[in-house]
This record gives structure tokens, C-alpha cells and sequence, in this order.
């Protein structure tokens, strides 16, 4: 992914997946006065023998079957919240155990070479996530809309069984 946003020249991208330091955006957390989430350290490896403070939330991209090892991982992480980024969702992953796992966040691919996302998958997740107490988060159809029709990701929306699925976890953070 890194080396795609390089290509495609986006800002804070230049060094591809070497580690850059963004000093510009270290003061923006402190600018905003109602409480936030920010998304960090996207691409990252995983933490060992670290303590996790109890504001981080940490996840795991899990896009196909090869993938789903790290479920494993995450799940034996000390953190307030666990989640999971089935984003881009490439095919279906069978059985899923989602014990310790407070979220999962399901989306299509996007972009020209995208592959389609077939709602049975989501389907599929999302029921195990109501079986399973997690939270479900369907972020969005990416460039193959349910109807299987390639248009851009905006106009294929973020229905998913006829309602948007924003659902987050329930744990306070303090």
C-alpha cells in the first residue's frame, strides 16, 4: 500500500514504507477540542512485550484466508480495544473466531485494478459478528458496487442490507 500511494504521488508518501517522521502533523491532536480518534501508524508491526496505553485502540488488516494468522496475534494483545480491517475484503473467509475482538470493519477494494467484493462475504461477517457480540462497521462498497457494476466508490454508498452500519465498540475509554 505504501509503495501504491508513493506511486501515485500522495502527500506523506515520498519515502514509500520507510519510516518518515510527519513533525507538521505531531501538533494537530493538540488544535482539536472535543474528543477524536486518529488513525496512526497505519502499516505497522506488531508490538511485543510492550504496555499498550489504555487510549490506543490496535488492529490487524485481514483481507483474505492467508491473513486471518494475525487474528491470532491481535487477539493476545493487552488493549482496550481490538479490532479487525477486513478492508479490502478480497474473498470469503470461512470460519472466523472473533473471541477477544472488540470491532471489525469491513470495505471493498477501490481504485482501477479494484476487485469486486461479493456481499455474500460481508453477509457472511457481519452474521458472525452478531453471534459473536463484535461490533460492525461496513465503511463501504470500494469501486464494485453490491449490484457487481464498476463505478466510482462514492456513488456505490455505504448500504449495506438496506442501512449504514456504523456500529463501535462499547467500551469506555478513559
Amino acid at each position: 500500500m505504501a509503495h501504491r500511494l508513493k506511486y501515485m504521488k500522495a502527500k506523506g508518501y515520498e519515502n514509500g514504507f520507510k519510516f518518515t517522521l510527519m513533525r507538521t502533523r505531531l501538533a494537530q491532536p493538540l488544535k482539536i477540542k472535543k474528543p477524536t480518534k486518529f488513525f496512526v501508524n497505519s502499516m505497522s508491526d506488531y508490538l511485543k512485550n510492550k504496555n499498550i496505553p489504555r487510549n490506543i485502540w490496535l488492529g490487524v488488516s485481514v483481507e483474505n484466508k492467508d491473513s486471518k494468522y494475525r487474528i491470532d496475534y491481535l487477539r493476545n494483545i493487552q488493549a482496550t480495544i481490538r479490532f479487525i480491517s477486513m478492508e479490502p475484503l478480497l474473498e470469503d473467509l470461512g470460519e472466523l473466531d472473533l473471541s477477544n475482538i472488540h470491532w471489525v470493519i469491513v470495505g471493498g477494494e477501490s481504485g482501477n485494478k479494484a476487485r469486486p467484493m461479493n456481499p455474500e462475504w460481508v453477509l457472511s461477517i457481519h452474521k458472525k459478528c452478531v453471534e459473536q457480540g463484535v461490533a460492525f462497521f461496513f465503511k463501504q462498497w470500494g469501486t464494485w458496487g453490491s449490484d457487481g457494476i464498476k463505478r466510482a466508490k462514492k456513488a456505490n454508498g455505504r448500504l449495506f442490507l438496506g442501512k449504514v452500519w456504523n456500529e463501535e465498540p462499547e467500551l469506555a475509554i478513559v
